[in-house]
């Protein structure tokens, strides 16, 4: 199984401070002891997937990312449109988990359908929540 404490990084992207705190204790308090980033704009979440790719060194690394669907300028789903267009050894150190406040199942059923997102949980993180996000890695089968 993938835990938490594999990832070399944890990304927050959410435009909600108030969230991405709550977050980052939650993850803190689940003894993850790796480095948390986290970012209000997705723009500034994406240029540093952008800078990872630039960089990416011999050694691998894995970084999983919480992403929000509903946030100004570029929104979760255009991440995920400029994501897709990465080279594939980039897209191989993010894993993606949407973490959002929507419940629609317009938005799981979209989620599950882009290959480049793992899973889907709903904020605020919890360890119900978790342990789905801990289930969708297994899946994965890493």
């Amino acid at each position: 199984m993938k835990s938490l404490n594999d990832f070399d990084c944890i990304l927050l992207i959410d435009d909600d401070p108030v969230i991405n705190y709550i977050s980052n204790r939650f993850l803190r308090k689940t003894g993850y002891g790796g480095e948390v980033l986290h970012f209000e704009c997705s723009v500034g979440g994406f240029e540093y997937v952008e800078a990872v790719a630039k960089h990416l060194k011999p050694e691998p690394c894995s970084i999983l990312v919480f992403l929000d669907l509903n946030m100004p300028v570029m929104n979760g789903w255009d991440f995920l449109e400029k994501f897709e267009g990465l080279p594939a050894e980039t897209k191989e150190v993010f894993r993606i988990v949407i973490l959002s406040s929507s419940v629609s199942a317009l938005d799981i059923n979209r989620a599950k359908d882009d290959r480049n997102v793992c899973g889907y949980v709903v904020k605020p993180l919890s360890i119900f929540e978790l342990g789905k996000v801990e289930a969708y890695l297994e899946a994965l089968k890493f």
